[in-house]
């Protein structure tokens, strides 16, 4: 925890041990080498050098941040941007985009980058899909059009990460509904922090951004879509959401939504689209690949799926494909590869996790538990389940025991993400919201809306079960 909070605090000691981290919040060793490799070889002293994976991309954030007559270098599937240094303000703008976008390099783009230059002999060796790039992405496309259950494979459309696919659908929906006036968005749970960060910066305004923490509370949130009238643009959640794991009453928030003209915004992630089908509920279902398709946590990427019969479907579908940042081709061959084990790696870790959450909730030591399957919402979560679906990896729990021993003791790997194929556990808030937990006024905020500021975060892996439970025993038992 020590480490946690010096990691937060941006302590050098701490931030200097650190090797590798999740790709939008840390450079991997690959793009630092390649950026450091351009800044010589175009004499940038006293630059900072920005690596943007497409025009696209660029383009994005010029619109976010304006800047004209900047000098670039093109490298063909990609672009960097020097900036002065002492403009902290405009490094700070970028930082944020690249973060909240996902608009970055991948490691694999940076290491054929090396290769080509001469300065590595030849890319790592993993196991990829043998064919083509094309024909990896056709791959990965089919995979989802049947788990999605959309029209074709035509209506899933593959991005660089999770959040470059929230972004690009969010801009999409977001211009068709500006056009009619409509721009009040009303966030339902508590949602990923970038998800928020993104609603915020790209629309701003006076009351255009509306939170309802409680996922369930759908009388409180006709209320508010009654008084949003005619400017309701839509709503957006998570099913179930993050980090209470809570599903709504999705039939029902669909019907509100078609009375008040909004669009919806689902997102799958947490638990998979293996374990529940939400396609025919939503405008536009953003999936995460990262988690669960990309198992070995190793490739980043994020996927569209657009709903047919949405009233918005024929001009969403144009709009979204001038934003698409698309994947490097060695990821889409990457993904293509572990996508064949996607579907067993989500059973082995459902049954996984409903072993876990059986033992934690008898804990002497356990004061709560969350999971997708818990009594508040697991009405609603049956609802969407796909026939021979579970809860996911995901388990939220609270200790009666302060956590800094127990996490220091656990010997399991200590990471945000989750959906892999190995186990993994992170004190939630430290990492997503340290602003909140930092302070009085955020930690009662965190309270009110019933989310325990010290709250583990559990994402159970494909491991004997009772390798997992003994850990977590032995942790517990301190």
């Amino acid at each position: 925890m020590g480490d946690i909070i010096g990691y937060e605090e941006k302590v050098p000691e701490i931030r200097a041990k650190m090797r590798s981290g999740y790709p939008r919040f840390f450079e991997n060793r690959l793009i630092t080498r390649f950026r450091k490799h351009l800044q010589q070889k175009h004499d940038l002293q006293g630059k900072q050098l920005f690596l943007f994976p497409s025009a696209t991309s660029h383009a994005e954030w010029l619109s976010f941040s304006p800047l004209a007559n900047l000098e670039l270098i093109d490298g063909g599937d990609w672009l960097g941007v020097p900036m002065d240094l002492q403009d902290e303000t405009t490094l700070t703008q970028i930082r944020a985009f690249q973060q909240h976008t996902g608009a970055l390099l991948s490691s694999r783009q940076a290491e054929d980058a090396l290769v080509r230059e001469g300065l590595l002999v030849q890319a790592h060796a993993e196991e990829r899909y043998s064919g083509e790039p094309a024909a990896a992405d056709f791959h990965i496309r089919e995979h989802l059009h049947h788990v999605y259950k959309t029209q074709s494979p035509e209506d899933v459309i593959l991005f660089r990460g999770g959040m470059s696919a929230f972004f690009a659908g969010f801009r999409a929906l977001q211009s068709i509904q500006k056009s009619r006036g409509r721009d009040i968005w009303i966030q339902l749970g508590w949602l990923y922090v970038d998800t928020i960060r993104i609603i915020e910066k790209w629309n701003p305004g006076e009351q255009t951004s509306i939170f309802h923490y409680n996922a369930c509370d759908l009388d409180g949130l006709q209320e508010i879509i009654t008084q949003s009238g005619n400017r309701l643009a839509g709503v957006i959640t998570e099913l179930p959401t993050n980090p209470l794991l809570q599903t709504t009453d999705l039939p029902r928030l669909r019907a509100m939504c078609d009375r008040a003209g909004a669009a919806l915004i689902l997102d799958p992630t947490m638990a998979s689209p293996h374990n529940v089908n939400i396609l025919p509920y939503s405008d536009l279902h953003i999936n995460s690949l990262t988690k669960y398709a990309g198992h070995a946590g190793d490739v980043m990427m994020g996927a569209l799926g657009l709903n047919a019969q949405s009233a918005f479907y024929p001009e969403l579908k144009d709009r979204i494909r001038k934003l698409i940042q698309p994947p490097y081709r060695a990821e889409l061959q990457r993904m293509a590869y572990l996508i064949d084990h996607y579907g067993q790696v989500v059973k082995d870790i459902n049954h996984n996790t409903l072993k876990v959450v059986e033992v934690l909730e008898k804990h002497p030591k356990v004061e709560k538990v969350w999971w997708a399957g818990e009594n508040s919402s697991q009405k609603n979560f049956e609802q969407i389940r796909q026939p021979n679906g579970g809860p996911g990896a995901m388990i939220s729990f609270k200790l009666k025991v302060p956590i800094a021993d127990f996490y220091g003791r656990l010997k399991m790997a200590k990471s945000p993400s989750f959906g892999t194929s190995f186990s993994m556990i992170c004190p939630f808030l430290y990492l997503a919201h340290y602003d909140l937990v930092s302070s009085a006024e955020g930690r009662q905020q965190l309270e009110a809306n019933g989310i325990p500021p010290e709250l583990l975060r559990l994402s159970t892996g494909t491991e004997p079960v009772d390798e997992i439970l003994g850990v977590l025993n032995e942790a517990l038992a301190g």
